[in-house]
């Protein structure tokens, strides 16, 4: 792999953690926000008589997702500075292009992928 490819994965890769983590910091917000005030005096009293329990499961998972993908992406730009990015981490062989370019924080080839994905099912 060219220094050229290996600076547009690091790009790719950087954007996408920037990304993430104006994500998640607004995620955290959103969880943490229960019957803000609107106004100065105190929170407006809410119409529901149930807390909406399954919204903040629902944003718990995504917080969880989010987490994990920026630890993926955190650990492909490590990969870069080791010199190992683009090499399965199972077999050692390269991992293709097409791949890197659909996710570039894969960590896998196609083929290892496919066999840890069947041994999880």
């Amino acid at each position: 792999m060219t220094s050229d490819q290996i600076n547009t994965y690091r790009t790719e890769l950087l954007s996408l953690a920037a990304s993430l983590d104006r994500s998640l910091a607004q995620d955290r917000r959103e969880v943490r926000r229960e019957d803000e005030p609107d106004v100065a005096g105190g929170p407006i009293p809410s119409t529901d008589d149930m807390p909406n329990a399954g919204a903040d499961e629902v944003e718990a998972g995504l917080i969880m997702s989010e987490e994990r993908l920026l630890a993926e992406v955190t650990a492909a730009l490590d990969r870069i500075d080791s010199g190992t990015f683009g090499v399965c981490t199972d077999c050692g062989r390269r991992i293709g292009k097409d791949r890197l370019d659909a996710l570039p924080y894969a960590r896998q080839c196609i083929r290892c992928a496919q066999v840890a994905r069947a041994v999880a099912d």
